[in-house]
């Protein structure tokens, strides 16, 4: 669908201009139009982090239980608001040694960033505490406890997935 812009719209918050329909989708620039001057995420957001790992091994579920090595939460982990740690592979011990920042806390919002860059959830209280997140996805803490709800709930509603979605580049090939 076509959108017609002033050039003042298309180079506001627009950092690293970008051109592409995708940046300029017509549910996107809605939803920022509605949003630009509500609160950000950034004023609810403590720290975030995302964990680049180099040579990390993934472990079997099976061997890693026998033999009591961290769980590895990974992406296929994840749906939507929810996350299954039946079918979590391992990591080896090394690995909850050498990534302390990729342990996740109950509490932590989870937000995949490579991929689909879809999935959200919130850790539950009651997770493996020694598990490692993978790093396809950000790990958020909340200034406030009880934001975490709400901004769950902002990223998987119609203005947070256009918001989302127009952060999304496209890597591949254009032709």
């Amino acid at each position: 669908q076509a959108i017609v812009l002033p050039y003042s719209a298309v180079t506001a918050e627009n950092p690293t201009k970008r051109l592409d329909a995708e940046y300029f989708d017509k549910e996107a620039v809605a939803a920022y139009a509605k949003l630009k001057n509500q609160a950000r995420l950034e004023d609810f957001v403590a720290n975030g982090y995302r964990v680049v790992y180099e040579n990390t091994k993934v472990v079997e579920r099976s061997d890693g239980d026998q033999l009591g090595l961290p769980y590895f939460l990974q992406a296929a982990d994840i749906t939507t608001p929810f996350i299954n740690d039946a079918h979590m592979a391992c990591v080896p011990e090394e690995d909850w040694i050498r990534y302390p920042k990729g342990r996740v806390s109950p509490g932590e919002l989870l937000i995949e960033v490579k991929g689909r860059a879809e999935k959200v959830a919130v850790v539950p209280k009651d997770f493996p505490t020694r598990t490692l997140v993978t790093g396809t996805c950000f790990k958020i803490t909340a200034k406030d406890p009880r934001a975490r709800s709400l901004l769950l709930a902002h990223l998987i509603g119609r203005y947070g997935v256009a918001l989302k979605n127009r952060l999304k580049t496209v890597l591949g090939p254009l032709f």
